[in-house]
């Protein structure tokens, strides 16, 4: 019988490969990494329930009521969330990578990255930002300067900011994964694997769902996480960029169909079940859909929303 790819001794390889890489980053830019799942909770929300928050359409569909439900909670926002006026506890960002390094310079940054700064430019000015101080989670740079990234923010990303890296997948496609995500999940839990490396296969909102869920989290609920069928929130509604001082966004999607669901092994409506029910028979854990406008709402369970202000009233 052949070898499987992810036995625990090749995993805790991996997780020490990455760990190191995150450590050597964090000591060259005096950053701290994402230790423990204490940091990725907040003192005075509610700690069962977590919202990631993504870009898709979706994001409207939440009434001013839902989002005040959201507000008693833990939520972290990724991509371009600094356009839409919701401030999370937390938001997730990354280096962007180039094509080419020549490929549409301007002023020495390509327009994807132009249209990131833009989006972050002052962000951090803002009243319901300077009272919450949401924390900033920058996903493995590979070298210090990787922090530009953070320029827009000024200082305030010094004394905000926590680095993580990734464990990635051996398994060579879907059918696989279940194993592994069952097997990372133990050595995680046990402490073998830090918490600062979640699984990760290749999507932004997968690592972020299994660092809520490491941290002990008992419903992580997807909003304006689409996939497929969806613009992106500013474009249905470009008020929100005007607020921003923005004309424009512009991103490397293509088509109503996300990146995540054409480019590498495993496409993200792929993953998401088999994530979801591996973690909820590991580890209890329930992931949901905040609308049903989502086309995610077809593959994962729409969030009651009524239960959740059943909790906030006990």
């Amino acid at each position: 019988m052949p070898l499987r790819l992810f036995t625990p001794p090749l995993m805790l390889v991996e997780a020490l490969r990455q760990h190191q890489a995150v450590l050597a980053t964090s000591e060259a830019s005096h950053l701290p990494t994402l230790k423990t799942s204490d940091m990725f909770k907040t003192k005075g929300r509610e700690p069962d329930t977590f919202f990631i928050l993504g870009s898709g359409e979706s994001a409207l569909s939440l009434t001013p009521k839902h989002w005040s439900v959201v507000r008693q909670f833990v939520s972290v926002g990724f991509g371009a969330w600094t356009i839409h006026p919701f401030v999370p506890d937390f938001l997730a960002l990354e280096n962007i990578e180039r094509q080419t390094e020549r490929d549409g310079l301007v002023n020495g940054e390509t327009g994807l990255e132009r249209a990131y700064r833009e989006a972050l430019d002052g962000w951090h000015l803002g009243n319901e930002v300077q009272r919450r101080q949401p924390r900033i989670l920058f996903f493995r740079p590979s070298t210090a300067s990787d922090l530009n990234r953070l320029a827009p923010l000024g200082d305030y990303w010094m004394g905000h900011t926590f680095l993580y890296g990734r464990v990635g997948p051996s398994s060579r496609n879907v059918a696989e994964l279940e194993g592994e995500i069952a097997l990372y999940l133990r050595l995680a839990k046990s402490g073998m694997v830090p918490f600062s490396l979640p699984f990760d296969t290749g999507a932004t909102v997968v690592r972020l769902i299994f660092l809520a869920a490491l941290a002990g989290y008992q419903k992580i609920v997807l909003t304006g996480v689409d996939l497929r069928d969806s613009r992106f929130f500013w474009e249905a509604e470009p008020e929100m960029l005007r607020r921003r001082g923005m004309s424009s966004f512009v991103t490397s999607e293509k088509g109503a169909v996300h990146s995540t669901e054409t480019t590498g092994r495993f496409p993200t409506s792929e993953v998401l079940p088999v994530i979801a029910k591996v973690m909820h028979d590991v580890l209890g854990t329930r992931l949901m859909v905040a609308h049903e406008s989502s086309w995610v709402s077809t593959i994962l369970p729409v969030l009651d929303w009524k239960s959740l202000t059943r909790e906030e009233q006990r």
